[in-house]
């Protein structure tokens, strides 16, 4: 009776196994929709894979062409207006279109964040409220207090009080300009105290 039930038991196993599929007789990877009717020639893919096999890496006088490894097979589609963003999922396999880049979070931000934007760019797109991503504001303010913390480092070597002048213009400064009114206060108080004892020498 034992085996009988654990032959039958074994013997659903295989069945069960057989109907779901193992992962040795999984069919070949299959491209899946493509956002052209006519498909580009090797030609054109390999131009549009050359594009991307190399980038610039560092800034200013340090930046220089560095290669990258592993380009997708087919980026034909990358960076087309109106065409969906090829992910890859399978390495060696033409890349499935998953779907419109913008259906993925972070993905269009990050492609902007990536970029290198010049302060005086980030300055007049905050004058117009014209920001492409919200993370560019963050990328904003971050310039702005890396700036401003070299400028602080090297008055304090001179001992001299840093002025904030990117806060001046861009908002509000009460706090500072009290501050300021007080220590210049202070200071007149101080200035005639030292005419006084001057006098009575």
């Amino acid at each position: 009776m034992l085996r009988t039930t654990v032959i039958g038991c074994l013997y659903a196993t295989l069945v069960a196994m057989k109907r779901s599929g193992k992962p040795s007789e999984t069919p070949e990877y299959k491209q899946v929709y493509l956002p052209y009717d006519t498909a580009p020639t090797p030609l054109e893919l390999e131009r549009e894979r050359k594009k991307l096999q190399q980038a610039y890496y560092g800034r200013m006088e340090h930046r220089k062409l560095v290669p990258v490894k592993e380009v997708p097979l087919n980026v034909y589609t990358y960076g087309k207006e109106g065409m969906s963003l090829p992910i890859s999922i399978f390495k060696d396999q033409q890349d499935p279109v998953i779907g419109p880049e913008w259906t993925y979070p972070g993905i269009y931000e990050n492609k902007v964040a990536a970029q290198h934007w010049y302060t005086e760019e980030l300055f007049s797109k905050e004058a117009q409220n014209k920001f492409d991503s919200p993370w560019q504001k963050q990328i904003l303010e971050n310039q702005v207090k890396r700036r401003m913390a070299k400028v602080a480092f090297r008055m304090r070597q001179v001992n001299m009080k840093a002025v904030d002048l990117f806060q001046k213009e861009r908002g509000s400064a009460k706090r500072g300009a009290a501050a300021a009114a007080a220590a210049g206060g202070g200071g007149v108080v101080a200035a005639e105290k030292g005419k006084a004892a001057a006098k009575k020498k």
